[in-house]
């Protein structure tokens, strides 16, 4: 077992389990660790782990990325590293590569940065489009494909195509046009190498595209809603996370957060659910920042705001247990080994959620240790 897991500050916390709806939950009891992975003083823009989860990035929104690494040893179990840019160009998005020894970051301007993990140096930096540029656009997805040195590239602007850059080369190997009329939402790469592409407009559709074919393998039309989040298990099963904003006739009313699970090898739904946000019951209207879903396909999982939902598939459960601890919105969740589920948020912290009723405390109240 990854040293990690059985860090001897794991601590008892709260829960709230039920959708947030402004119905009356009960408590429950889970164990919890929690990591600062940013200074203070810093606004983050986004934060996101590797693929293990050995690794997390929290990208201010100047010139700095802060790089924590995990389970390094027992007396040690973590490292943290500034990144420094260069530029002052904000970074809006960022991934690792399989080896976890790579990290791009996507800045204003179309710039991409590629840095060593290992050493904390600057490699060098991709230009990915070359068009004016405009304030409200920017690269909004970067994904490392199972080739260690493709990196698939998506932006807002909806005239750009999706790009498979050669980071070695620093050139494009392969283009998807864009003909949706619409800026790129999110960009995955499923079990089988294909890329999963979304779009920031409503109704539009799940795209599965073959980039070494230069092929599209389907186009899945979805509920109602912007795709905002995706993700896939190593069982060719991805979960997509859809929102959409129901307005009354001068404000909005609040928002409507539809889950689904699909099996990409018959393109069919296997599980869905969806839940209201009640503008009234929210200090500010929820928005969605990651989905996640076990190998075993049994939990999904998403974030609407700061709020962590857990739910079961294999029981096909439509009511959420919500875990509640971070202050700001969750931008990144994983599932890295079972019964353990990883969360970093804009409140610049790492939580590491022990999710095993077996090994709840009995305590029912105590606080996270941060470290």
């Amino acid at each position: 077992m990854n040293k990690l897991y059985v860090l001897s500050l794991l601590v008892s916390f709260n829960i709230i389990t039920g959708a947030e709806k402004g119905n009356i939950v009960k408590n429950a009891d889970y164990t919890c660790t929690s990591i600062s992975v940013a200074d203070d003083e810093e606004k983050v823009s986004t934060a996101f782990f590797s693929a293990s989860g050995k690794k997390c990035a929290a990208i201010a929104q100047l010139n700095k990325t802060y790089l924590t690494s995990l389970a390094l040893t027992e007396e040690k179990p973590f490292k943290k590293t500034t990144l420094t840019s260069s530029t002052n160009e904000f970074g809006w998005c960022g991934t690792f590569n399989n080896t976890e020894k790579l990290l791009a970051i996507g800045r204003d301007k179309d710039g991409i940065e590629l840095w060593d993990t290992q050493t904390g140096r600057h490699m060098h930096s991709i230009q990915a489009y070359e068009v004016p540029y405009e304030n409200l656009d920017c690269i909004s997805s970067l994904h490392f494909t199972k080739q260690e040195f493709h990196l698939a590239v998506g932006h807002t602007n909806s005239l750009l195509p999706v790009k498979i850059f050669d980071i070695e080369k620093s050139h494009a190997v392969t283009t998807f046009e864009n003909t949706y009329n619409a800026g790129i939402a999110s960009i995955a790469i499923n079990a089988n190498n294909t890329l999963l592409i979304s779009f920031e407009e409503s109704k539009s559709p799940l795209v599965i595209w073959d980039y070494r074919q230069r092929k599209v393998c389907a186009q899945l039309v979805q509920a109602d809603g912007i795709i905002k989040a995706l993700a896939s298990n190593n069982d060719n099963k991805i979960i997509l996370g859809q929102t959409k904003k129901i307005d009354d006739v001068i404000s909005p009313r609040g928002v409507n957060a539809h889950i689904t699970v699909l099996d990409t090898r018959t393109n069919n739904s296997l599980w869905n659910t969806s839940t209201f946000y009640d503008a009234k019951n929210c200090s500010s209207l929820p928005t969605m920042g990651s989905v996640a879903i076990t190998d075993d396909s049994t939990s999904a999982f998403s974030s609407m705001s700061c709020y962590l939902n857990q739910y079961s598939v294999s029981a096909n459960t439509a009511e959420p247990v919500v875990y509640q601890g971070h202050s700001d919105k969750i931008t990144h969740i994983l599932v890295p080994a079972k019964d353990v589920v990883y969360t970093v948020a804009a409140d610049k912290m790492m939580r590491i959620w022990n999710i095993n009723k077996q090994q709840e405390v009995k305590k029912r109240s105590g606080r996270c240790i941060t470290m």
